[in-house]
């Protein structure tokens, strides 16, 4: 399987083992509801909006990082 994200909008764009390939829209202003989100949460002292958890977000994290590793090397990079 290959996932290949494109632009600030995040479009996606996967090739799946079986040939099949399947494309996701980005949405547009993404930056400015990841920010509104964060603000809102903080005003009301709780998580409102954000719908991963920590576990979720260090996973997130460990994606983008092999993603641009994969980006500066031009190699396959495996998650375990």
């Amino acid at each position: 399987m290959r996932a290949d994200f494109t632009g600030w909008e995040h479009s996606v764009r996967i090739q799946c083992p079986a040939g099949e390939t399947i494309e996701i829209p980005g949405e547009a202003n993404i930056f400015e509801r990841e920010d509104r989100a964060f603000i809102d949460s903080v005003k009301a002292g709780k998580p409102v909006g954000i719908l991963a958890d920590y576990e979720d977000g260090l996973r997130a994290t460990e994606i983008a990082c092999a993603a641009n590793e994969s980006m500066q090397s031009g190699k396959v990079i495996t998650l375990g």
